[in-house]
């Protein structure tokens, strides 16, 4: 029985991780966590259990012998794609270590393939698509577990596994075990859900282009405006738990409260929401919200093949409205929701085939915790 399990990340611990990824049930079975993290630069502390030895490395070479240590009755949790240089360099290094390997997708929501003046290709030419490039892929990387939360992820097939297993989303389980706290708001409100645009720390890994973060805000303000002024709806803000206060000055001084480790709660309350590509927008589909999904041309130039497809393939997904903020926008029914399709993105993109067992048995049975 392994009695070992070492979370490998490039972010630090925090609350998020350590729920995400049910370290503290873990821990109540008496399982061993060790966090290892690759951002050495920023350490920070957190709040999660002390139970969990937390060590860091920018050295490779100090880390495989580090992990040479661990024998057969220990797995590899990936907390990270092989996407950049950087993490691919990773996960070949591991790869021929004879240590269990795991991942866990947890939300690889719908993203448009090419958009052709504004027309996206039909989903099954997209499906026809994913399948070639899925089918083409090279040096796929050979992993054990491969854990993931609905039927019809948008992973892209950067795995070869020996096992495949479908979950509930962390999102979906956490819904449908928590009670949360009853409304105390007592105005209208639409939450703004913050993916930290302008000061992420995958952007550095993933060589993200920085964009203009006052034009950003600015376009935000306006659009905040607008829906207070036509709509009579405040807008509170569930920050990104890797965003600074400090990053929303400009509209802290304009009276909009920011809220940390808020988001689930302030989307159940909520009349709407507003998002760009949060995988948080599951809590909007659960909680049956509408949503309006936002861009401006500057997110459409600087991400134009990876966060503007995500929005866009969304926003079609869904049938929900795509807003330009940098265009003039005249909104009559932000309300609109279609039902039939949030029930079918629950079905493939959130819930397992065993929608009622939760995630740590069926983790523990296949990993023989």
């Amino acid at each position: 029985m392994c009695k070992n399990l070492i979370f490998l990340s490039f972010e630090n611990l925090n609350n998020r991780l350590y729920t995400n990824y049910l370290m503290d049930d873990f821990i109540k079975k008496n399982i061993n966590i060790e966090f290892i993290t690759f951002d050495k630069k920023n350490i920070t502390k957190d709040n999660t259990s002390l139970k969990i030895k937390k060590k860091s490395f920018d050295n490779h070479s100090i880390f495989l012998e580090y992990i040479s240590k661990f024998g057969s009755n220990s797995i590899l949790v990936f907390l990270f794609l092989p996407v950049s240089k950087i993490e691919k360099e990773i996960y070949f290094l591991l790869s021929s270590k004879k240590i269990t390997k795991v991942y866990f997708d947890w939300g690889h929501y719908p993203r448009s393939i090419k958009i052709l003046n504004s027309v996206i290709i039909s989903s099954a030419v997209i499906d026809f698509y994913r399948l070639l490039r899925n089918i083409f892929i090279i040096n796929k990387i050979k992993i054990d577990f491969l854990f993931q939360s609905g039927s019809k992820s948008n992973l892209p097939n950067f795995f070869d596994s020996k096992f495949k297993i479908l979950l509930n989303s962390f999102d979906y389980e956490y819904f449908i075990n928590k009670n949360l706290k009853k409304n105390i708001y007592k105005k209208k409100y639409a939450v703004f859900i913050d993916v930290n645009l302008t000061n992420h720390p995958d952007s550095f890994l993933l060589n993200y282009k920085n964009i203009d973060k006052e034009q950003y805000f600015t376009n935000l303000f306006l659009f905040f405006e607008y829906l207070k002024i036509n709509f009579n709806l405040e807008v509170k803000i569930a920050a990104h738990p890797s965003s600074d206060k400090n990053d929303f000055n400009s509209l802290i001084s304009s009276n909009y409260k920011i809220y940390f480790n808020k988001t689930s709660y302030l989307i159940k309350n909520s009349n709407l929401v507003l998002t760009h590509h949060s995988t948080a927008l599951s809590f909007a589909i659960l909680f049956n919200k509408p949503v309006l999904f936002l861009y401006d041309d500057n997110i459409k130039t600087s991400f134009k093949k990876t966060i503007y497809r995500s929005i866009v393939g969304q926003a079609f997904t869904l049938k929900s409205p795509l807003i330009n903020l940098s265009k003039p926008y005249e909104l009559n029914n932000i309300y609109k929701k279609d039902i039939l399709l949030y029930k079918e993105f629950i079905s493939n993109y959130l819930c397992g085939p065993n929608k009622n067992k939760r995630n740590i048995q069926t983790i523990c049975d296949y990993l023989k915790l």
